[in-house]
C-alpha cells in the first residue's frame, strides 16, 4: 500500500464520515446559489438515508479512503428513470482539503469502470446552476450538456444535465489514478 488512498465500496462504519463530508460540501456549494437551501441538515437523517442506500443493490457508493481510514471523497450512482440504461451519478463530493488532487476524477473513473464492466457505457449527472467549477470540470472530461431543467426535489433549483455517451472516455483520461499519493 502507498501513502495515498484507495477507492473501494463504502463500508457501513464510514457512513458517519460520508454524511459529514456531504453535508459540508452541500453547504459550501449551495449556500448562496440555491435560494431555499437549508444549512441545518440533520446528520442522523442523512446517515439513515446513506445507510439504506449502501444496502440497496441497485445503488453504488464508492469511497476514496486514506491509509489512516479517513474518507477523502465519495461518489454515489444509481439507475435513473428519466434515462433508462444510463447510470446516474447522484453525488460526488471531495473534502475541501483534498480538492484539486485528482480524487474526484479518480472516483468518476472508478464508477465509470464499475458500470462499463456491466455493459453500461453511458453515464449521466446533473450540476446545479451556479456550480460552474464542477460543470467545467465535467465538460473538460468529455461530458456533453443535454438538457437544462428544473430540479424538483429539495433544494429546488435549475440544473444542467450532463451525459457521457461513452463513459470509457473517462478511462482513457489518465492512468490508474485511484492510488495517487496524497502529500
Amino acid at each position: 500500500m502507498n501513502s495515498g488512498y484507495i477507492i473501494r465500496p463504502a463500508k457501513d462504519e464510514e457512513i458517519g464520515q460520508i454524511a459529514q463530508l456531504c453535508i459540508a460540501s452541500w453547504t459550501r456549494t449551495y449556500l448562496g446559489i440555491v435560494s431555499d437551501w437549508n444549512p441545518n441538515i440533520d446528520k442522523h437523517e442523512v446517515e439513515k438515508l446513506f445507510s439504506l442506500r449502501l444496502k440497496d443493490p441497485e445503488k453504488t457508493m464508492l469511497a476514496a479512503v486514506l491509509n489512516n481510514g479517513e474518507v477523502a471523497g465519495v461518489i454515489m450512482a444509481q439507475p435513473e428513470d428519466e434515462l433508462p440504461q444510463v447510470p446516474f451519478v447522484t453525488s460526488l463530493h471531495v473534502k475541501k482539503i483534498f480538492q484539486g488532487k485528482g480524487i474526484g476524477k479518480a472516483l468518476l473513473m472508478k464508477v465509470a469502470r464499475h458500470f462499463t464492466e456491466r455493459g453500461l457505457y453511458k453515464l449521466a449527472l446533473s450540476v446545479i446552476k451556479g456550480n460552474e467549477r464542477a460543470r467545467r470540470i465535467y465538460l473538460h472530461l468529455g461530458a456533453k450538456e443535454i438538457k437544462f431543467k428544473l430540479h424538483t426535489q429539495k433544494p429546488i433549483a435549475m440544473e444542467h444535465l450532463l451525459l457521457w455517451e461513452d463513459s470509457r472516455i473517462l478511462l482513457k483520461t489518465d492512468t490508474d489514478s485511484a492510488n495517487i499519493p496524497i502529500p
